[in-house]
C-alpha cells in the first residue's frame, strides 16, 4: 500500500529540482509554548483544541458568528467556471497520490450560484487588506484568482522605522525581531500576516526565560477563531505568490517575501482551500498559536518549507501536497511537549499536540522534518522523491 503510517519512498532528488540558491534565514524570536487552555475572553472559547472549519456556504449566512469579507479579481467567475468545467469532465488533483476527484454537474452549478452570490459581497481585492478589516470570528473568502499583493510587496524590507522593535542580543546588536515588529510592520518580513494578538504591555524578557511555557509578552485576541478559505474547487483554484508568478508552480522563485502566510499569535485559526508558493523562506508560517487546522492546501517552491509551524498546540495540517522546497516540505517544529516527558503540571494528560495525515510531500530537500519537535502524529502520509525522505531528530 503506498499510504501508511511513515511511509517513506527513497528515491535521490534530481539536483535540477533543487532550489539553486537558498537565502539566509532571518533570525526569530525567542518563541514560548501558547497555554493549553482556551481563551475564554473571547466567544466562543478560542484554542484548547483544533478549530472546526466553517463550511463555505455558511459564509452568506448573516447570524455569525462574526463577519464575512470577500476578495475577489476582475476574472474570478470566469476562472471557477473553467474549473467547474474540468472538474466535471477530467476531474481535478488535490495531492498526487489521489486519484482525479470529479464533481457533478449539480454540484458545479451550486458553487458556482454560492459564488456569485459572494461576488456581490466583494469589497477587497487583496487578502492582507481584508484581513487587516477583520476581527475576532470573523473571516475571510478568497474568491478564484492571482494574489501577488501588490501592497504587500512594495512594503519595504527592513525598514528603518520598525528597527525600534528589534530584539538586540548581549553586545547590544540587533539579534531578531519582536512580535510588536510583526504586528506594527506586518508587510515587512510577509505578503499576507495574520496578527492575532495585540503585543502584551510587558515586552518579552531578554535574555528569555529558560522555561518557555506560556507567552509572556501576550495581549488580548483581535483575530482569533478567524477563518482564511478559497472558494474555489480546488486549491489550484486561490493562487498566492510571493515571487516569481512566470513561474507557475515551479522555479526560479526570485521571491519578494520571507514568508507568504504568516499566521502568529492567531488561536483557532483556519485555513483551506489555497496555494501558496515562491516565498523566501517559508510558504505557510503559524508560530506561538495554540488550534490550529491547515487543509486541502498546496505549497511549492520556498526557499526553505512549504509549511513550518513553530512552538504550536492542538494543530491539524491535512489534504495537502508540498513540493520543490529548499529544505522540508512539511515541518512541525517544537510542537508542545505533551508526551511522555511533560509536564503533568501543564499537560496532565499524555495526547499528541499536532497531527499530521493525508498529505503528500515530493521533490524536496526533506520530505518530512521535525526537528526539536515532540508527540506530532504522522500518519497517512506519502513522502517521495525527496533527497532525504523523513527526519526526526529531537
Amino acid at each position: 500500500m503506498r499510504s501508511k503510517s511513515f511511509v517513506v519512498v527513497a528515491a535521490a532528488l534530481v539536483a535540477a529540482l533543487i532550489l539553486p540558491a537558498i537565502a539566509s534565514a532571518h533570525i526569530e524570536r525567542a518563541s514560548y509554548w501558547p497555554d493549553p487552555a482556551p481563551d475564554c475572553s473571547v466567544t466562543p472559547c478560542a484554542g484548547g483544541e483544533v478549530p472546526t472549519a466553517r463550511s463555505l456556504a455558511s459564509a452568506l449566512s448573516t447570524t455569525g458568528p462574526g463577519v464575512t469579507r470577500v476578495v475577489c479579481q476582475p476574472d474570478s467567475l470566469k476562472r471557477l467556471q473553467r474549473s467547474i468545467a474540468d472538474a466535471q469532465s477530467t476531474g481535478y488533483v488535490l495531492r498526487p497520490t489521489q486519484p482525479r476527484q470529479t464533481i457533478s454537474a449539480a454540484d458545479g452549478r451550486a458553487l458556482l450560484a454560492l459564488n456569485r452570490s459572494l461576488s456581490k459581497r466583494c469589497a477587497f481585492d487583496s487578502i492582507q487588506q481584508a484581513v487587516n478589516a477583520s476581527g475576532n470570528n470573523d473571516r475571510v473568502v478568497i474568491m478564484p484568482g492571482l494574489y501577488t499583493e501588490p501592497q504587500s510587496r512594495q512594503a519595504p524590507t527592513h525598514d528603518p522605522a520598525c528597527a525600534q522593535y528589534t530584539i538586540t542580543n548581549d553586545r547590544g546588536e540587533s539579534a531578531a525581531v519582536s512580535y510588536a515588529y510583526q504586528f506594527h510592520c506586518p508587510n515587512d518580513q510577509n505578503l499576507i500576516a495574520v496578527l492575532g494578538r495585540e503585543p502584551g504591555t510587558t515586552p518579552a524578557p531578554n535574555p528569555p526565560r529558560e522555561d518557555r511555557h506560556g507567552i509572556p509578552d501576550l495581549g488580548p485576541c483581535i483575530r482569533c477563531n478567524f477563518q482564511m478559505e478559497g472558494s474555489g474547487v480546488s486549491p489550484d483554484d486561490v493562487i498566492v505568490d510571493a515571487g516569481r508568478v512566470a513561474s507557475g508552480d515551479g522555479a526560479p522563485i526570485d521571491p519578494v517575501k520571507d514568508v507568504g502566510i504568516r499566521v502568529d499569535r492567531a488561536d483557532g485559526f483556519v485555513l483551506r482551500n489555497v496555494k501558496v508558493r515562491h516565498a523566501t523562506e517559508h510558504d505557510i508560517y503559524v508560530l506561538e498559536s495554540d488550534g490550529y487546522l491547515l487543509d486541502r492546501f498546496k505549497t511549492f517552491y520556498a526557499g526553505e518549507y512549504g509549511v513550518l509551524t513553530f512552538v504550536e498546540d492542538h494543530g491539524l495540517m491535512q489534504n495537502c501536497e508540498a513540493a520543490g522546497h529548499g529544505d522540508s516540505g512539511l515541518y512541525p517544529g517544537a510542537g508542545a511537549d505533551t508526551g511522555s516527558q511533560r509536564d503533568t503540571s501543564i499537560y496532565p494528560e499524555f495526547r499528541y499536540s499536532q497531527e499530521i495525515r493525508d498529505c503528500d510531500s515530493h521533490h524536496n530537500a526533506g520530505g518530512y522534518s521535525g526537528t526539536d519537535g515532540n508527540a506530532t502524529h504522522v500518519h497517512n502520509n506519502n513522502f517521495y522523491d525527496n533527497a532525504l525522505g523523513f527526519s526526526a531528530l529531537s
